[in-house]
């Protein structure tokens, strides 16, 4: 018997992750509702994000594309994420995602993890649901 697991799609938005912002304290959303100063006594400059995906590690200093600067943004929906304009101005912006399923998959140390799973797990499962299925049938 042979089985084939695919993935793929986007990654979680970068915001789920612990993001935070060095030396803004965000107040809200919406027209005058703007970051305002507070102290930041950390080794990363003002102003840059960080994020925390794994979770024995610490916070990574994210960048944006192109060199341009990420920040936070929160939407009118309520919604917290980390975005990097794409043009010069105001608009538009772009949301940062973090690792895809896809992306995980190709990671050596997880595939040998989900086939030692799938090993030990799918053989027994299967002949259960297999035998539940035939009782039923008679």
């Amino acid at each position: 018997m042979e089985a084939i697991i695919t993935g793929r799609g986007l990654g979680i938005a970068l915001g789920y992750f612990d993001a935070r912002q060095k030396g803004y304290k965000l107040t809200g959303a919406g027209r005058g509702k703007t970051r305002t100063h507070s102290l930041s006594r950390t080794k990363t400059r003002k102003g840059d994000v960080t994020v925390r995906v794994r979770r024995a590690g610490g916070h990574k200093t994210v960048s944006g594309k192109h060199g341009n600067k990420v920040f936070l943004a929160q939407m009118k929906s309520g919604h917290m994420g980390v975005f990097v304009r794409t043009r010069k101005g105001r608009t538009p912006i772009e949301q940062l995602f973090g690792p895809g399923i896809g992306g995980l998959f190709g990671s050596r140390k997880i595939m040998q993890a989900v086939r030692q799973l799938i090993n030990s797990k799918f053989s027994p499962e299967f002949n259960h649901q297999l035998a539940h299925y035939l009782g039923r049938i008679k």
